[in-house]
């Protein structure tokens, strides 16, 4: 009988060693469990930390792109009006182009009439020489007034 307190703390040291080597099994699962928790995690916030890096280039990379868009359409709107300003300037050059056409028709009658006042003048006389043609009768004009005034004293 003196065995029996040793069996039963050979049998109690039996049942705790397989108990603890039975929990040890299960700790061994659970702390893997938890391991593999914490690394999955890690790649997570790793992951969603790349992606929010990610996310704030796009942002920047938009707002670069949207303020290329504002000074595009500036200059656009820039051209437009440089377009409509060049329009205008032309179409009031057309209009003046139509009324100088309109002078130098007007100017080609002037001609035109000088041309046949002046056949009356003479073959010698163009209009390069008009202007020495006009002093020779102004000349002329005085001789004979002069003339006339001696005339009328005599």
């Amino acid at each position: 009988m003196k065995n029996i307190p040793y069996i039963a703390a050979i049998l109690a040291a039996c049942g705790a060693a397989f108990f603890s080597f039975s929990l040890s099994g299960k700790f061994k699962s659970v702390q893997q469990s938890r391991l593999d928790t914490i690394a999955e995690r890690q790649q997570t916030t790793a992951k969603a930390d790349s992606l929010k890096t990610k996310l704030e280039d796009l942002k920047a990379a938009l707002a670069a792109i949207a303020l290329k868009k504002e000074e595009a359409m500036q200059k656009l709107d820039m051209l437009q009006a440089t377009g409509a300003s060049a329009q205008r300037d032309i179409d009031g050059l057309e209009v003046t182009l139509k009324s100088q056409e309109q002078d130098f028709a007007e100017l080609n009658k002037a001609k035109e009439e000088l041309g046949r006042i002046m056949s009356g003048l003479g073959e010698d006389v163009t209009i390069d020489t008009i202007g020495d043609k006009i002093n020779e009768l102004n000349e002329n004009i005085k001789t004979h007034q002069a003339k006339l005034q001696e005339f009328e004293t005599l």
